[in-house]
């Protein structure tokens, strides 16, 4: 099967990239150092533009291994790099239509700096900041109704909602 080619423009980023062939989604980059406080949001440009087909999207979303470990930073002190550490910061999802063409951003939290703070903290450029995925939209349309009870053979969940079934 062939693949579907996506058009990316770069404006002033890197081109996004899969380390390995089979990976679900592209590594995403920072455009240009970005000065960040704590408990602050931040939408981060990534120096690209997408153009996707009306019947895909692009979710930006977190990668494990920094929401595991942090993510990367730069202590900067007369200009100069003078600590480089994990901050606590996640990047949040965000969905990019295919109707907008605009530069694509990751938006980053920060979430406690806290004793790292003093001088001004970085995330700097060509940092693998998230991942982009993309997704396909089923062609579908919502319709006014009245939502019918399904019986199963296990049990009833009816609107039982967050860990209606257990944690075990």
């Amino acid at each position: 099967m062939e693949r579907e080619k996506i058009v990316i423009e770069l404006c002033g980023g890197r081109m996004p990239e899969k380390a390995h062939d089979a990976d679900a989604a592209y590594d995403v980059f920072t455009k240009e150092d970005v000065k960040v406080l704590d408990y602050e949001r931040y939408a981060i440009p990534l120096g690209f533009k997408i153009q996707l087909p009306k019947h895909l999207a692009a979710v930006i979303q977190p990668r494990s291994g920094m929401s595991a470990k942090g993510m990367p930073s730069q202590k900067m002190w007369n200009g100069e790099i003078i600590k480089e550490k994990r901050i606590d910061a996640d990047v949040e999802l965000g969905l990019i239509d295919s109707g907008y063409t605009g530069e694509v951003n990751a938006i980053v939290k920060t979430l406690g700096i806290g004793a790292f703070m003093s001088g001004d903290i970085f995330i700097p450029a060509g940092t693998k900041i998230a991942q982009m995925r993309i997704v396909e939209i089923p062609n579908t349309e919502l319709v006014s109704g009245v939502i019918k009870i399904q019986e199963n053979d296990d049990k009833k969940r009816g609107d039982n909602g967050f860990n209606s079934t257990g944690v075990k």
